[in-house]
């Protein structure tokens, strides 16, 4: 008997954009009963002509297979670049509705679905999905996640800081990337609210400079070594000029070792979910990884300046819980 299979090969931007374009695409499949395969992923900015991790699929340089058996006669819908639902949410609340929300709502700004919508339903939902299709890091890259956790994060309490660099204020209410200071004084603030020592913070960045600057400033952090720029300010230039270490324009950035920056993503997600709290700004990354685990306590640097969004109505009480003492 033949099937309708869905095969998703991706799309050309960062990551964890394509992560969430399979998440959505997984709900499409459900709704529209085909069968989710996953082959043949095009995506320059991790691919390895050598392979990687023992195989030649950019998915499964990282993650278990998803596949099944296509038989003659069975109806594949091949699939690029598009959420087809457009319902898994990228947006914790503070993307722009201008430009960059036009362009992935195709103006249906107003509709752009949220991370916290109802109550944090979502979360649980694409957390769900992930569990029914058994997205999980391969055994490679989940024997690197459980290393560094046993090695560097076994405090009663993990605070996670994910600092994105980059053109990270593209598409924000911001024209250059978060002063360092301000994720410095809210990780200070919420590790005094702790009231005692047992705790580790794992800082996660694409900059060196974030890095180091936190290590200088904060108590007890910790990182994973990763491919990084030595730049974290525009310090002038265009947002277009900016280097990113994931999506690459251009592949200026470690040309020769895209896979393993694929892979050093990946990781730094996973260790993002394992923590109890998370300090963090628009990142599909840090979307990904409230995700992957539905209970991390969500700590956005905008609410702690406060900054006036246009969503403001629909995530007021959303986050605040999380600040109490703090603001």
């Amino acid at each position: 008997m033949s099937k309708k299979v869905w095969n998703f090969k991706g799309n050309q931007w960062g990551f964890f954009s394509l992560f969430l374009e399979l998440l959505d695409g997984l709900r499409w499949c459900e709704k529209n009963d085909y069968v989710p395969h996953i082959e043949g992923v095009k995506n320059e900015h991790y691919h390895s002509s050598t392979g990687f991790n023992g195989s030649n699929e950019i998915w499964e340089y990282y993650f278990e297979p998803i596949k099944t058996q296509i038989n003659d006669g069975d109806n594949v819908r091949e699939h690029y670049n598009e959420f087809l639902l457009m319902e898994i949410p990228q947006n914790f609340g503070f993307r722009s509705a201008g430009s960059f929300g036009r362009r992935w709502m195709k103006g249906r700004v107003d509709e752009w679905p949220l991370v916290m919508d109802d109550d944090g339903w979502w979360r649980e939902e694409a957390n769900r999905v992930i569990n029914k299709f058994g997205i999980k890091p391969n055994s490679i890259v989940q024997e690197k996640i459980n290393n560094f956790i046993d090695d560097k994060m076994s405090a009663k309490v993990k605070i996670v800081v994910h600092i994105r660099a980059g053109r990270g204020m593209k598409g924000t209410y911001h024209t250059d990337n978060i002063k360092l200071e301000n994720y410095r004084d809210l990780t200070l603030k919420k590790i005094e609210k702790l009231g005692h020592d047992d705790y580790v913070v794992f800082v996660a960045s694409d900059s060196n400079v974030a890095v180091n600057f936190m290590k200088d400033n904060v108590p007890n952090v910790v990182s994973y070594d990763c491919s990084r720029t030595n730049d974290y300010y525009q310090n002038g230039k265009s947002s277009n000029d900016v280097v990113e270490v994931g999506w690459n324009q251009n592949l200026q950035f470690e040309p020769n070792n895209r896979a393993k920056v694929g892979e050093e993503a990946v990781i730094e997600c996973y260790l993002l979910s394992n923590c109890n709290m998370m300090i963090h700004w628009e990142s599909g990354l840090a979307v990904s990884a409230s995700y992957i685990n539905p209970t991390l306590k969500l700590l956005p640097i905008d609410i702690f300046l406060k900054t006036d969004t246009y969503y403001k109505n629909r995530i007021e009480g959303c986050y605040e819980k999380n600040f109490e003492g703090i603001i």
